[in-house]
Order: C-alpha cells, then sequence, then structure tokens
C-alpha cells in the first residue's frame, strides 16, 4: 500500500508512506523512530523546510541518535568533541580539547568558555525541560512575542507562528481534546485556502458528512450542515424558508412548469388558470382547460375546423359549440348506461320535439331518430302502424296479439281474461320457465323451472317445494353474497318443525326414533340426552327415556345423580335428587349415595359393610386402591352395625395377603395421640407405650434399653 498505519490493535503503532520503488518506505513508528527500510538515506528537510530542530528531552546538549552500524556524516566537520552551529546560513563546528567547558554565545560565532559565563534558563524534571521561570513566554526567530517568527505564550499556552505548520511524509493532525472546539481563523484571518492533494480536486475528506451526493451548506450560524442524499437521478436543490435546510425535489423552476409526486404529474404554479395544448389562446388551442383557478373548469378539444369544438364542464355539461352534432358512441363503442341518481333520477330530452305529457319515445327511422307519439285515452293500448309512427288505439279482447289490460285507476296490469294461466318460457305449464296456474281453480301455484333437472313451486297452502327430489336453498351463496338474514319468525307463538307436522317445542326436529326438542332453558335428544335449566341450574338426562343425570350451576356446583326424571319435562331439581358425585361451590367433593353436601374437601359414602376382607374374594369390601388387572390392592372398610374399620394389603383374585408399610420414608406414628415422641407411640389415658431403635418404653410400668449390648 501507499500509505499505512499498522499495529493498532497490538504492538508499536507504526504509519508508513511507501516511495513507489520496490519494497521503499519511510515509516514513523510510536516509540519515536523516523527510519527508512532497505537503507535508504533519510533527508530531514526539503529546499522549503525552514528550520529543522532537533529536541532531546533527556540531553540539553543532544538530540540526535545514529544507531550501531550506521553513520551521520557532515562534510567538512572532521573534528573531535565538535559542536555544530549556523553562521550566516552555514553549519559550522566547534572543536575544543579541554574538558568540562560550556559552549558559550557571541556576537557572531559560539565559544568554548567557562561555564560560569553563560546564564542557564532551563531546567529538566521528570525527562521534561521547561523554563525555569514557567510563565515565561518562547520565542524563536526574534527577541520579542510580536517580532519572533514562533512563539509559545507561558501563561496561556497560545502558540503563534509566521511560518508554514507542515506534516512531512507522515499524517499531520491537528485537533483538541476533551471535545473543545477548534477554530481555524479569526478576526485578523485572511482566506483560509482548503489544497486538494498536489492542488487537485481531490484529497479533501468531511468526515461524518456522508451523504452520497449531499450538498454542504451553512445556517445564520456558519455551522456547516448536509442535506440529505437525493432519492433519484434528475432532482433539482430547492431552497427553502429562513432556518430550515434546502432539500433535493423536482427541478420546477426556470421553464419548466410541472410537478411529480406519487406517480401523478401536475403544474407547479398552483395560480395558473388556463392551460392550452396547440395553440397560446383558448379559441385556437387544440386541447384546453379552462377556469382552473376561478369559474366553472372545462376542458375543451377542438375539431381544427373553425371554431367548432366539443367541451366538458365540472358542472356535468357535455356540448359541442356552433351547434354541431354531439353523437354518444362509435362503432367500437360499448353499451351506453344512463345512471342519474344512482338509478333513481330522471333523463330530460330538453327539446320541444319532446315535450307532450303522456306521448312515447320511438326510433322514428333507420338512423336512430326518436321520435314522439300522440296522448292516447285511459285504457288504450299502443298499436304499431307497419313502419309509421305507432298510435293508441281500443285493446279489444279479440285483438290476437294482446292479452293485457290497466283498469282504470288500478295501476295494475293483469290479463284481459282473469281466469288464464300465465306462463313464460313455453307455450304448456310443464315447458315454461315461469308460470302461475290453478288460476282459476285448485291450489294456485307459482312455478320456476330448472330445465331437465326439475323446478321449484310455491303454493298459496303455504308449501315452497321443489320437483326431481332437488335440494332447497334459502339465501344464496357466498358467490353473490347479497343475502342478509334468514329469518323463521312463525308470528312468535308457533314452532318450527323438521320432519313433523306437529312440532312439540319452538324447535323440533324428528327423524324416525330420534327427536330433537329446543325451547327456551331446554335442549332434548331422544333417545339420548337432554338439557334443562331450572332455578339457576343445569342437568343432563342420560341412557335412556329415564336415567341418571348430572347438574351445575353457574357458582359453581357439579354433581351426578341417580335420580330418574323423565325427557322433555321442564323438571325441577334440588334436595330430592339422590347425589352420586357433588363438587360444592366451595371445593368439596363428596362421593356415594346421599343428599348431604360435603363437609370435608373429600367425603366418601358407602352402602356396602363388612366385618373384613375375604382374601380372594369381593364379598365385603366397601372401597379399594386397586391395580388395573390382577386385583392387587389396598382394601378398606368398616361394619356398620359395630363401627368398626378395617385395613387390608391383599388379593381379590388368590388367597393373599401383602405387607403394608406406614411412614416407609421417615416421621413417626401415633395411636392415640396427634404428637407421637416415638417412631411408634401408643397413648391411651395414663397408658404410654413408645419404641424407637434399640427402646421399648411402656408408662407407668416399665422401660427396656439397649446399650452397648446389654439390656
Amino acid at each position: 500500500s501507499k500509505f499505512a498505519v499498522i499495529n493498532v490493535n497490538s504492538g508499536t503503532p507504526v504509519a508508513s508512506i511507501s516511495a513507489n520503488n520496490g519494497n521503499n518506505s519511510t515509516y514513523l513508528t510510536g516509540n519515536g523512530t523516523l527510519g527508512t527500510t532497505n537503507f535508504q538515506n533519510l533527508t530531514l528537510g526539503s529546499p522549503t523546510t525552514g528550520s529543522i530542530i532537533l529536541n532531546n528531552i533527556a540531553y540539553a546538549n543532544a538530540g540526535l541518535n545514529v544507531p550501531t552500524g550506521q553513520n551521520l556524516t557532515l562534510s567538512g566537520i572532521t573534528g573531535n568533541n565538535s559542536v555544530l552551529y549556523s553562521n550566516t546560513g552555514t553549519v559550522t563546528g566547534l572543536t575544543t580539547s579541554t574538558p568540562n567547558l560550556c559552549l558559550l554565545s557571541g556576537t557572531s560565532t559560539p565559544q568554548w568558555g567557562t561555564c560560569a559565563l553563560g546564564t542557564n534558563y532551563f531546567q529538566l524534571n521528570g525527562n521534561v525541560i521547561s523554563p525555569y521561570n514557567t510563565t515565561l513566554d518562547l520565542a524563536i526567530g526574534g527577541n520579542s512575542t510580536s517580532s519572533a517568527l514562533f512563539q509559545i505564550n507561558g501563561t496561556t499556552g497560545n502558540a503563534t507562528t509566521s511560518g508554514t505548520l507542515t506534516f512531512n511524509n507522515v499524517p499531520g493532525v491537528i485537533q483538541t481534546t476533551n471535545v473543545q472546539n477548534l477554530t481555524i481563523g479569526g478576526l485578523t484571518t485572511g482566506q483560509i485556502t482548503l489544497n486538494g492533494r498536489n492542488s487537485s480536486n481531490t484529497g479533501i475528506t468531511f468526515a461524518g458528512y456522508n451523504n452520497d451526493q449531499g450538498i454542504l451548506y451553512t445556517n445564520t450560524n456558519g455551522v456547516v450542515n448536509q442535506t440529505a442524499a437525493p432519492v433519484g437521478a434528475g432532482l433539482c436543490l430547492l431552497s427553502a424558508a429562513a432556518a430550515s435546510s434546502p432539500t433535493w425535489g423536482s427541478c420546477a423552476s426556470g421553464f419548466n412548469y410541472w410537478s411529480e409526486a406519487l406517480g401523478t404529474l401536475y403544474p407547479s404554479h398552483t395560480n395558473i388558470d388556463d392551460l392550452l395544448l396547440g395553440s397560446s389562446s383558448t379559441s385556437s388551442a387544440k386541447f384546453a382547460f379552462i377556469n382552473v383557478l376561478t369559474g366553472t373548469p372545462t376542458a375543451s378539444i377542438s375539431a381544427n375546423n373553425g371554431n367548432n369544438s366539443t367541451y366538458l364542464t365540472g358542472n356535468g355539461t357535455l356540448g359541442t359549440t356552433n351547434f354541431q352534432n354531439l353523437t354518444l358512441g362509435s362503432p367500437t363503442t360499448g353499451n351506453i348506461t344512463f345512471t342519474p341518481l344512482n338509478g333513481s333520477g330522471t333523463i330530460t330530452l330538453n327539446s320541444s320535439n319532446y315535450n307532450t305529457a303522456g306521448s312515447l319515445l320511438y326510433l322514428s327511422n333507420s338512423s336512430g331518430t326518436l321520435g314522439q307519439t300522440g296522448v292516447g285515452t285511459n285504457g288504450q293500448c299502443l298499436i304499431s302502424t307497419a313502419g309509421g309512427t305507432p298510435i293508441f288505439q281500443n285493446c279489444a279482447l279479440g285483438d290476437a296479439t294482446n292479452w293485457w289490460t290497466v283498469p282504470q285507476n288500478t295501476g295494475l296490469l293483469q290479463p284481459i281474461n282473469s281466469t288464464l294461466d300465465f306462463a313464460l318460457g313455453g307455450t304448456s305449464t310443464s315447458s315454461s320457465k315461469f308460470a302461475v296456474i290453478n288460476v282459476n281453480s285448485g291450489t294456485p301455484i307459482a312455478s320456476l323451472s330448472a330445465g331437465t333437472t326439475g323446478g321449484t313451486f310455491l303454493t298459496s297452502n303455504g308449501y315452497l317445494s321443489s320437483t326431481a327430489k332437488q335440494n332447497i336453498t334459502i339465501g344464496n351463496s357466498s358467490i353473490y353474497n347479497t343475502t342478509g338474514n334468514v329469518l323463521i319468525n312463525p308470528n312468535g307463538t308457533g314452532s318450527v318443525g323438521i320432519g313433523t307436522t306437529s312440532p312439540a317445542s319452538l324447535l323440533n326436529a324428528v327423524s324416525g326414533n330420534s327427536d330433537i326438542r329446543w325451547s327456551s332453558g331446554y335442549l332434548g335428544i331422544t333417545p339420548a340426552m337432554s338439557v334443562i335449566n331450572t332455578t339457576g341450574k343445569a342437568s343432563a338426562l342420560v341412557a335412556g327415556t329415564n336415567g341418571s343425570q348430572f347438574e351445575f350451576d353457574n357458582a359453581g356446583y357439579f354433581a351426578i345423580v341417580g335420580t330418574a326424571h323423565s325427557q322433555f319435562t321442564n323438571n325441577t331439581l334440588g334436595s330430592s335428587d339422590t347425589a352420586y358425585l357433588q363438587v360444592t361451590s366451595s371445593g368439596n367433593v363428596g362421593i356415594g349415595d346421599g343428599v348431604a353436601a360435603p363437609t370435608g374437601r373429600l367425603d366418601v359414602v358407602s352402602g356396602v359393610s363388612g366385618s373384613q376382607m375375604t382374601l380372594g374374594s369381593t364379598t365385603g369390601i366397601s372401597q379399594s386402591l386397586e391395580y388395573d388387572t390382577g386385583g392387587w390392592g389396598m382394601y378398606f372398610g368398616l361394619n356398620v352395625s359395630t363401627g368398626n374399620g378395617w385395613i387390608q394389603q391383599g388379593r381379590t383374585s388368590s388367597n393373599t395377603a401383602y405387607n403394608l408399610s406406614l411412614q416407609p420414608s421417615g416421621g413417626s406414628l401415633g395411636i392415640g395421640t396427634t404428637s407421637p415422641a416415638s417412631l411408634l407411640n401408643a397413648v391411651s389415658g395414663n397408658s404410654d407405650i413408645r419404641w424407637s431403635s434399640g427402646y421399648l418404653g411402656i408408662t407407668p410400668a416399665m422401660s427396656v434399653i439397649n446399650t452397648t449390648g446389654k439390656a
């Protein structure tokens, strides 16, 4: 690379500049080494370089180290113990062989002499050379701060130079610490020039201003900002109001009167009145949009023939000029539809040729010109005249072409012969697409034919049916999706029957022996189940016409009861029902026959009594915990005649008993006490038996202990 900064993460940081000639380069390390590679010469300064100061922090009379194996040659200075000084631009060596002398300044040249003759204004502390008086200024190139070429103010730390500050062969950085402002120039500063690389238009970088094609601009405080990157090509930078930022936008200045946004082209100047295409005046333009700013907006198209044109106004007028014909449609135009007021308005023919009330319009010739008939009297029919103007005449019953009449003041169209059936789409009731039959006698029926697959008919005695066993659908499908709710409401008092003509509830569906009934608070399914709701409880009847049920209510009560109730009866449920299982609203669970609510978290009641368990038999078992196969289990019960209870570990399928462990994992066992004092403690009045490992105690009679092998 031409420029490199390496060892940033670890090691000694090194900045290098390539000579662009093999591996030759110059480098500067973080530990103070300025060197070259491939044994190139290292030259400090150039014909345009000012003074070169070698300032060693350890020794005031040193400052240049020549590495081992390398030489520093100063042509013409060959004496031993020589020091270099400049005399009118010439570097000269001053030599002495006398030890312990000091170099003293003179009027033109320095001299070796006694050290007491000079004055030392500097001190060395902690590898730092500083003036003895730290408040003094340092001036180089003059004997005052105003005339010096370079000076440092001892109290403020300000540094000024009359020359050029140059960073040679290394990256140069001028910066502040602690995020202080860095100001370049002041009230007495002239032009500030930023030169690109080799005075070209490249090499100047503004860190942080990285919006591609972003333009730099300043605000009233002189702060430089950058616009956002343009979102596309062909945009212009648009100025903004005070205290705002310029932005990229449509180029609407100069001779471009158009803007574009969201795919829409529109004039940039909102105060433009008219838009003309093809000419500069509204009368001669081929296309014109006028009255944009004020008045009724009008769009016109010129016929390119005199002042003939077609125009459309914003208040709904489509017209022509110079009494030209106005034609709607052409040979390639589809249907022309008029829909005034969403289909509820009127169409007005504003012409004296069409203003006779009660007349009808007709096509008067092959060109499609509208004509107007005369006015007839009440009850007359419009009769054709073989190509001439239709006329109103009397509608005679014997007229073979007219079977209809409108009785006066009825507004009702009806057949002249009111006993005839009516058919559309065919010459018979069986072949017509729509038919109303049995008008004269029988049950009136209206039918719609579906073709060869059958039809649908509605009778006056309340039957809506289909033929050919077709399905009947009420409402249309999701394709049309125009049907609202389908309501079946028999006056609020009747019932709806499916599969029955005598519904027994508000909704009753019957299929063979299956019967579903639903009414307020009740649902019944025969022969399986019925659900009723009375006094805040719900119950279900299962297994036949009479059987067990479960109950629950909104307070959290749940029960399975064995009291039989007949189906389809709104039964009253309550304390008379025998519960097999109860869960109360307080969380208590009861299992067994009885009606009493469980008083404990788990109450188990059984009507089975036995004095003991007979191994190999289920006789006398009231409760048990069993394995799912084989009869293994723990059995327990009581004798209701004695009140005694028992526990037996065994197997009902064989004459086998098994061990029963109490407290196998730890703890104590108490009999007659709730606080056992040993592993086994039995208490009865003043008698106390205690047993633990190595100890048996009987109170008040005897105790037996075992210690160290003795009893």
